[in-house]
């Protein structure tokens, strides 16, 4: 099922109306001058392209557009078909049959106009962590989006450079707590699926049968076993440590999150002439704490966890 919406209602409804007023303006020039009805049916076909053409010229390519405002032409076609043989039987015809063309031209503005949402990074990153609802982590990663959306709300009423790029640190270092808390998640995982007392029972055992056997191959195996338990056990004290060390890692990235949205509230909340300039000092600390977390990502890995 194609999930489309309007991108703007506002400006599909100004640019449905341009060419219902439009319509009328023609119709009513068809009656107090001698302009030709096919120079009228042509100006309403140019402003219909026009404003398909003009809907969303950001994000997309002339070709795309141009193809996009098509249906416009299509749809003045069907308003021929439809209104020109009623428009000279009487003046009160043309004045009518005008808005209505305008009308039914103007549903060739619709595929202009529809736009496929794009969904929420963040949200889909919390989507994720759904199964770990009511844990610790999950509650940070909840404090992060949170202060996210108070964050973005602030900046969004003074646009500038500095605000957009505080927004999108803002986002990255929000999408990076999410990605913790996943983390985290799985370390839980691995260690309560190997934790300490499963291989501290896994060695007795191993050390009962090796104290039982005679024969040299089986105690080979299993002395080796018994030895891999070991080293299992290691690992398992690994991840127990970078469990720690992420969820720590986690707490000082909400922290920094929740620390700009105030910061963030302050400036607007004292309306200082400087505001622009103070945003600068929060976006290099975002900007520093995600290259720290990536550093102490790429470290992890080179341990091997």
């Amino acid at each position: 099922m194609l999930d489309l919406r309007l991108a703007s209602h506002g400006r599909f409804q100004i640019a449905v109306l341009a060419l219902v007023l439009a319509g009328g303006g023609w119709a009513l020039a068809a009656l107090t001058t001698r302009l030709p009805g096919a120079a009228l049916v042509l100006a309403e076909a140019v402003l219909a392209f026009a404003l398909a053409f003009t809907a969303q010229a950001q994000g997309r390519s002339r070709s795309r557009r141009a193809l996009l405002a098509g249906p416009a032409l299509l749809a003045c076609a069907l308003a021929d078909a439809c209104f020109l043989p009623w428009a000279g039987t009487s003046p009160v015809a043309t004045l009518v049959v005008g808005p209505l063309y305008g009308l039914v031209t103007s549903l060739g503005l619709i595929p202009a106009h529809l736009v496929r949402p794009v969904p929420d990074r963040i949200d889909l990153a919390m989507a994720a962590l759904a199964e770990d609802a009511g844990s610790a982590t999950h509650a940070l990663a909840e404090r992060a989006r949170i202060s996210f959306r108070r964050l973005a709300a602030g900046l969004r009423r003074s646009p500038g450079a500095e605000s957009l790029r505080l927004l999108q640190l803002a986002e990255a270092g929000t999408l990076q707590a999410c990605a913790l808390a996943l983390r985290c998640r799985e370390l839980r995982s691995e260690i309560a699926a190997m934790g300490r007392d499963v291989l501290d029972e896994r060695r007795t055992r191993l050390a009962t049968r090796l104290d039982a056997t005679n024969d040299p191959e089986a105690r080979r195996s299993l002395r080796a076993a018994f030895v891999e338990t070991r080293e299992m056990g290691d690992r398992v004290g690994a991840l127990a440590t970078a469990s720690e060390r992420i969820e720590a890692r986690l707490e000082l990235q909400v922290i920094l999150l929740e620390g700009t949205a105030l910061a963030v509230a302050l400036r607007r909340a004292t309306e200082e002439a400087g505001a622009a300039a103070m945003l600068a000092p929060l976006a290099e600390r975002l900007r520093d704490a995600g290259i720290e977390l990536q550093a102490e990502a790429q470290a992890l890995t080179d341990l091997g966890v």
